[in-house]
């Protein structure tokens, strides 16, 4: 991947991935989006920020993922290739991408969170995944638009902190079942008061 700044990285299953057991899941590091020198973006504009996703499984070699997902317009790039290097999402930076394992609790997580960053102004939207390669819209969450957030997992939940415009609102995410979903999920979003 080209040289950037403010990428978001987790540790999530690898797409070729075929196992649900915890003692035989593939794991792999994974890169999305970020700040870059300027480029062609895909349709033809001069960008600095990147809508795509990258993947490893040791930290060395690293492949760039062919990505589907939804591409809907006034959402995302919905003039995108589906099966191209461009992300359904927009191109961004100083988001955050976590791992999220549903309410079941299982220990092998269930989905990537693709959440908020500047896109180019600072967002709320949220993007999940369920293999690194298709990425589905989830809606805007309920905290207010942010970038350069901090978000870690703890106790099964999903929590987002801080972020520019300056804020220290804390807000946390569980992944719940949602049928109607083409990924299967949803986060539900409550403010920690």
């Amino acid at each position: 991947f080209t040289p950037r700044h403010s990428h978001a990285t987790t540790v999530f299953k690898c797409p070729d991935n075929n196992s649900s057991s915890l003692l035989f899941v593939n794991l792999c590091l994974w890169l999305t989006g970020g700040y870059s020198d300027p480029h062609l973006s895909f349709d033809l504009r001069i960008e600095n920020e990147n809508a795509d996703v990258w993947y490893s499984k040791d930290g060395k070699e690293w492949n760039q993922a062919t990505l589907d997902g939804d591409f809907i317009q006034g959402v995302g790039n919905w003039d995108g290739k589906p099966g191209g290097f461009t992300a359904p999402w927009y191109a961004r930076y100083g988001h955050s991408t976590n791992a999220l394992d549903d309410e079941e609790g299982d220990g092998i997580a269930d989905v990537m969170v693709l959440a908020g960053g500047n896109n180019p102004m600072p967002s709320n939207d949220v993007w999940l995944s369920k293999d690194g390669i298709s990425w589905y819209f989830d809606g805007y969450a309920e905290w207010p638009k942010r970038a350069y957030h901090s978000t870690t997992v703890f106790q099964g939940k999903l929590f987002v902190i801080g972020g520019t415009p300056f804020t220290n609102s804390v807000w946390t995410g569980r992944l719940v079942k949602n049928t109607t979903s083409e990924v299967g999920y949803t986060v539900k979003w409550t403010q920690m008061k």
